[in-house]
Order: C-alpha cells, then sequence, then structure tokens
C-alpha cells in the first residue's frame, strides 16, 4: 500500500470513528515526519538502500497509541486504518452504522461481511473449547 492511500484510508477510519463513536480521542494523534511506525507493508519506489519509508507513515496520518502491558508497559502504535480493521475483524459491532455506510467503511478497509463472519465464528469456537477444559 502507498503511504498517501494508508493516509487516506487512515482518514476514512478517524471520520467513521468518530461519527459512530468507536474511537477514545485521548489516544488520537497525527503522525510526525519519521517519528512513527506502522506494520502495514508501504510500497515506495526510493531507490536508497538506507530508506526509511517503509516503516513509517506520511506526517499528517492519523494514529492511535498508548501504554499497554502491566508490570512493564511499553509504547504501542498503529495508524487507525490498521486499528479499525483488526476492531471490525473482531468485534463485528456495526449495528448502529446504516447499511451503505457499512457496506462503504467495508471497502475501505478491505474486508467482507464474510471475513468478519468467519473471525467471529472461530473466536466462538475458540471460547466453546476453552469452557470444556
Amino acid at each position: 500500500m502507498k503511504q498517501r492511500i494508508l493516509k487516506k484510508r487512515s482518514k476514512s477510519a478517524y471520520d467513521y470513528g468518530i461519527e459512530y463513536n468507536i474511537l477514545n480521542v485521548k489516544n488520537l494523534f497525527k503522525a510526525q515526519n519519521q517519528e512513527n511506525y506502522t506494520d502495514i507493508a508501504i510500497d515506495c519506489s526510493c531507490t536508497s538502500d538506507f530508506c526509511r519509508h517503509d516503516t513509517h507513515p506520511l506526517k499528517g496520518t492519523w494514529m492511535i497509541g498508548g501504554l499497554e502491558g502491566y508490570y512493564e508497559p511499553e509504547w504501542e502504535e498503529r495508524t487507525l486504518f490498521e486499528w479499525m480493521r483488526e476492531y471490525i475483524l473482531f468485534s463485528g459491532d456495526m449495528k448502529q452504522m446504516p447499511k451503505d455506510e457499512k457496506e462503504k467503511l467495508m471497502r475501505c478497509l478491505g474486508i467482507t461481511q464474510k471475513g468478519v463472519d468467519s473471525n467471529i465464528k472461530w473466536m466462538m469456537e475458540g471460547i466453546e473449547s476453552l469452557d470444556e477444559l
């Protein structure tokens, strides 16, 4: 994915998250130049041997982050695009959205209802197997 596409999709995720009250705004911030990281593989046409564009989102890309962990908390951050994808895939919580808005968001995130349903089914099977222990 190109950096500009990641920035635009993170902005769309921000708009949906704010409109439908999904996000905690205290954890949101915009990426700084070469300061923040992403786990998404970024396409770069740079020919430099020391290119760092493949791990840094563009300046101004919406990010979410905070300290995670108990004994030794560490800073965790990801683009809002990554966070919203995980949120939708693993919670499937889009009940308050109108159908057309839900479809638009899922297209933006590159996921399908079938993918959401299979993830939820997989998680429920895991919970049921834990209950049997």
